[in-house]
């Protein structure tokens, strides 16, 4: 069989690099879910405390109130301090 010529070739993108290209870009998108669900909750006029809050994170599932958050750390009423990164899914 002949080889092709270079021009018939395709070396920009590996599967292997559009894997990590697509993963990266999907955790940068449910990061901002995870923030903009958050900041809904900061900004809303009622008092935060009222708000029973369930935190679903990679190692536990947290069922609490929310007392403040950092840019990288959510506060919760029983002074556990959650990074935001570990956040999956929060249900009000």
């Amino acid at each position: 069989m002949k080889k092709l010529p270079r021009i018939y070739r395709s070396d920009e993108l590996s599967p292997k690099d559009h894997n990590q290209k697509y993963c990266s870009f999907y955790n940068q998108i449910k990061e901002k879910n995870i923030t903009k669900e958050l900041d809904s909750i900061f900004d809303s006029f009622s008092s935060l405390y009222q708000k029973k809050v369930e935190l679903k994170t990679t190692k536990k599932i947290y069922h609490t109130f929310l007392i403040s958050r950092t840019k990288n750390y959510v506060m919760t009423m029983e002074k556990e301090i959650i990074p935001i990164k570990d956040i999956i899914e929060i249900n009000q």
